[in-house]
């Protein structure tokens, strides 16, 4: 009977050894996770992970192109996990983690990193002419920080390319600003460094000229059956509202500059006026990109009928009559005095008539003078005032003692 308590408790011994070791076997537990870029938010492939079980060897396994990792660990008991994360392009990470037994069969441990924030970048780039893309040598550039203070400064070279390095952190905000030569509008450009492992920073600029903010346009004035170009051509044309005139070069050409942001892409009047020709009227519509452009505007000849002139031809012919019969009774004056009595009375009755008649011709000769001097100052009149649109002519006659032409006009304002 004494051997009984001995056997039951070798039993129970041999019991517990058993339970003891049933809960100390090896659990397998999943480690895994993804690995992304704190700033961009990007997965980061081809980090190492390792994890280090206490009293374990190191499981060590890669990122792959989704930022994912996953390993398999037997645990046997409550753990410490360290979980450490390289890769070249950011800072050394490494975490502790504790694992539960009993516990999830599954662990999932996530990892936000950030680069390294002391990396030296170039930012660099090419100064421009916007419409040439001629190089701008000599231009101030200006590198400001988030606080407006200039931190450096350098300028262009023959090649209008400039460079400056510096170093910057994620995210940071940089102000690029030119100062070119004078005829040259400034710029400034903001630039966020995003990944400062980059190196070389590209931001170019293309400057426009202050006389390219006005349209340049050239008007050359042509005789078409002459094939000459036609100097001092009067060119009317509103600017803002204002009636502006100029006249053409000695070569036929003007050039006139309009804001682009006002006349850009919209139709414009100019009205041609020469002595000579017919008024002419353009409407071109202006190029809204700034472009310098030249027009040639062919102006006719005026076909009037020659009234004026005409009117002067019969002047000076009256005038001459007048003094032939002025000449012609003098003569017969004459006459009357050297000759009998029967032939003075001819003669002085001649050289009254004569004499009548002189007068008559003066007469007519100061009426058709003043006529055509009248005509031709009342068409200049009404070509000042129709400076700015149409001219219609319509003949009409008017009596001056004798019968002349004159011209009227009609004037109609241009749209």
């Amino acid at each position: 009977m004494a051997a009984y308590p001995s056997i039951l408790l070798f039993a129970i011994l041999a019991l517990g050894q058993v339970t003891t070791a049933w809960a100390q076997r090896p659990t397998e537990v999943i480690i895994s996770g993804v690995i992304t870029d704190a700033i961009t938010r990007q997965f980061v492939k081809d980090a190492t992970v390792s994890l280090k079980i206490t009293s374990q060897e190191t499981k060590i396994v890669k990122t792959g192109s989704n930022g994912e990792y996953r390993c398999t660990i037997q645990v046997r008991q409550e753990a410490i996990i360290t979980i450490t994360v390289n890769h070249p392009l950011y800072p050394l990470i490494e975490r502790k983690e504790e694992v539960r037994i009993p516990g999830p069969n599954r662990y999932a441990f996530d990892f936000e990193i950030t680069k390294t924030s002391d990396s030296k970048i170039t930012i660099g780039g090419y100064v421009r002419d916007k419409f040439t893309h001629y190089p701008i040598s000599g231009a101030d550039i200006s590198y400001i920080n988030s606080s407006g203070q200039k931190i450096y400064s350098t300028k262009t070279n023959a090649e209008g390319y400039y460079e400056f390095k510096s170093s910057f952190d994620r995210g940071a905000k940089v102000k690029i600003r030119v100062s070119p030569p004078p005829a040259y509008v400034p710029d400034e450009k903001d630039c966020v460094i995003i990944d400062p492992s980059i190196d070389n920073t590209e931001q170019d600029f293309y400057l426009t000229r202050y006389e390219d903010l006005y349209i340049q346009v050239t008007l050359r004035v042509i005789d078409p059956k002459k094939r000459k170009r036609i100097p001092e051509t009067k060119i009317l044309y509103k600017y803002f509202g204002e009636l502006r005139d100029t006249l053409t070069d000695l070569d036929g050409e003007v050039l006139i500059k309009f804001p682009r942001w006002e006349y850009g892409g919209k139709e414009h009047v100019f009205t041609f006026e020469k002595p000579g020709y017919q008024t002419f009227v353009f409407r071109p519509t202006l190029p809204g990109d700034g472009t310098p452009v030249m027009y040639k505007v062919e102006l006719t000849r005026a076909r009037r009928f020659p009234w004026s002139a005409m009117l002067f031809t019969a002047g000076g012919a009256s005038a001459i009559t007048g003094g032939i019969m002025h000449l012609r009774a003098g003569q017969s004056y004459d006459r009357y005095l050297d000759f009998s009595n029967a032939e003075r009375e001819a003669d002085f009755e001649t050289a009254n008539r004569l004499r009548g008649g002189a007068i008559i011709a003066y007469g007519a000769s100061v009426v058709t003078l003043a006529g055509g001097v009248a005509l031709d100052f009342h068409r200049k009149k009404l070509e000042d005032e129709a400076a700015f649109g149409r001219l219609t002519p319509v003949i009409s006659t008017t009596s001056l003692g004798h019968v002349q032409a004159g011209v009227t006009f009609r004037f109609s304002s241009p749209r």
